[in-house]
């Protein structure tokens, strides 16, 4: 949800206090986890 609405990774990190990659991974294990659970296709 929050890179949906930064739409970049780094904005992501900003806004939260994260590192960038720790950021990136959240983001990326939370579209996984969407996409286990949801008919809908995920970029």
């Amino acid at each position: 949800m929050l890179h949906q609405n930064h739409h970049t990774i780094e904005a992501v990190a900003r806004s939260t206090g994260l590192d960038r990659r720790t950021a990136k991974k959240y983001v990326t294990d939370g579209r996984q986890v969407f996409a286990a659970v949801s008919d809908d296709p995920v970029p």
